[in-house]
């Protein structure tokens, strides 16, 4: 290793095992108590005098699973908070005690005042959920601030697009072995509607993510753009084999648009990489938030977490799973760079995920769902686990 390698090397060591600042922390535990606040003491209408309640009216009745669930999760952010601030400066017990006093004070302050809001049921249950959440956050904390963007950095983490991408594609991959059926399959294709310019974008931004993903992965010997080609034809081929699946040509039109820009723009890294922010974040608005037709008697309302998590079942449609674990995957994937670091990059999507679902509550035909925001937090945590595992640059 050369002298200015090793100095590089023994910096970026010394970075990495700096404490993460207070600052930053304290705003991940100011954001997460008004998110606390905001789903304990929703819709802030009273039923009864504040002064009238106690926490002698907590009960241990009237819970579901999906409400211990949501219960744990929705304290999560607070002890990775805490224990984001104590890494370096407290050990892991001291954290774990802050995390569980200050939860508790959280949790019995909200569920003594719920007595006293419209459709709250205050419940021991939730508190206790909510002390298993925090508590269960601070060893979260170790997948925060740590070493920077490297070049290997999202190597598996395009990998990890890639195979969601072929999946919500090909599922249920069952060809014909008869070619009549590939005919009608193409001629059923050719004589549909024109493809909307929804469908074009959807399309078009889900291959240039694809093509992304791959040059990300960096093992290709031959040239990118064959391999960009030969995956397409056959992802778009593949499908026309596919008796159940009927062939879209906007995705034929969409793959040919990923693969023009990617010609064009492949010795200019900088464009290229707005470009594609743009078309991804752009794709996954208008599929989000479709058909825009934002009803003005709706009312916009919380997610119905509780509801959603009881009959929660990701297993039951493979499809949806993956798309939704894609399209995360590859915004975290697009906004991911030398100046942010993997969990900044996946809070952010989550946040907006989550926005998009609340918008939903408004739209006439859409309906919130959980899944989307469980799939972002899932790729986050997928590409924290890719960072952790690659070694340092030499």
């Amino acid at each position: 290793m050369s002298a200015i390698a090793a100095d590089v090397h023994a910096s970026t060591t010394a970075e990495s095992s700096q404490p993460p600042t207070t600052s930053s922390a304290l705003i991940v535990l100011g954001v997460s108590v008004l998110v606390i606040a905001y789903l304990c003491l929703y819709p802030f209408v009273l039923k009864a005098p504040l002064a009238a309640t106690s926490m002698g009216g907590i009960s241990f009745a009237d819970f579901t699973p999906g409400d211990i669930i949501a219960n744990v999760v929705l304290f999560l952010p607070w002890g990775a908070a805490v224990g984001w601030a104590a890494r370096g400066r407290f050990s892991v017990l001291l954290a774990v005690v802050l995390a569980a006093a200050g939860a508790a004070m959280l949790s019995i302050g909200f569920e003594t005042l719920q007595q006293a809001i419209v459709g709250r049921v205050s419940s021991g249950m939730d508190v206790i959920a909510n002390l298993t959440g925090a508590v269960a956050g601070v060893p979260l904390a170790r997948y925060i601030a740590l070493p920077r963007w490297n070049a290997r950095t999202t190597a598996r983490f395009g990998g990890y697009v890639v195979v969601l991408w072929l999946v919500a594609r090909l599922i249920p991959f069952v060809p014909s072995v008869h070619a009549h059926d590939w005919a009608v399959n193409v001629r059923d294709m050719l004589a549909a509607d024109a493809p909307s310019w929804r469908r074009v974008l959807f399309y078009t931004a889900g291959y240039a993510a694809v093509f992304s993903a791959i040059r990300r992965m960096g093992f290709m010997r031959i040239h990118p753009l064959s391999v960009y080609a030969a995956l397409g034809l056959f992802i778009v081929g593949a499908q026309v084999t596919i008796e159940t699946m009927q062939s879209d040509l906007g995705e034929w039109i969409g793959l040919a648009l990923a693969w023009c820009g990617f010609y064009v723009w492949q010795n200019n890294e900088d464009l290229h990489q707005r470009a594609l922010r743009v078309l991804v974040t752009a794709a996954f608005l208008v599929d989000a938030l479709r058909p825009f037709d934002f009803g003005a008697s709706n009312q916009f309302s919380l997610l119905p977490f509780h509801a959603l998590l009881d009959t929660f079942n990701p297993i039951t449609n493979m499809r949806a799973v993956a798309e939704y674990g894609f399209w995360t995957a590859a915004l975290i994937m697009v906004w991911y760079s030398r100046r942010v670091q993997p969990w900044q990059a996946a809070a952010g999507v989550t946040a907006l995920v989550l926005c998009t679902e609340l918008a939903q509550t408004t739209l006439t035909g859409r309906t919130p769902d959980t899944l989307p925001v469980f799939m972002a937090v899932v790729a986050g945590f997928w590409l924290q686990a890719t960072v952790k595992r690659l070694p340092k640059e030499d």
